[in-house]
């Protein structure tokens, strides 16, 4: 279980992320945005798992929710690699 500062730091380097990839500042996160960032935390996803499926969805995401399969599919891929 992540500690408070690790889940700020873990959403704030998501956030960053997402902002970086999608080329344009947004004013704010949402709460299905947000809602996803804890779900990710709380099934214990690593943050370079997260990281590595938003800089490789395809497309332009317009929120975060469009880089999920992304992150599902890195996720099994270093599943299999650890397995």
């Amino acid at each position: 279980m992540l500690t408070q500062g690790q889940r700020f730091e873990y959403s704030k380097e998501v956030w960053l992320e997402f902002i970086k990839r999608r080329g344009s500042v947004r004013p704010a996160m949402s709460s299905l945005e947000w809602n996803q960032i804890c779900t990710w935390m709380d099934d214990q996803v690593p943050l370079r798992v997260v990281l590595t499926g938003i800089r490789e969805c395809g497309g332009t995401p317009r929120t975060l929710m469009y880089c999920v399969p992304s992150v599902r599919e890195e996720a099994v891929k270093v599943a299999r690699l650890l397995a």
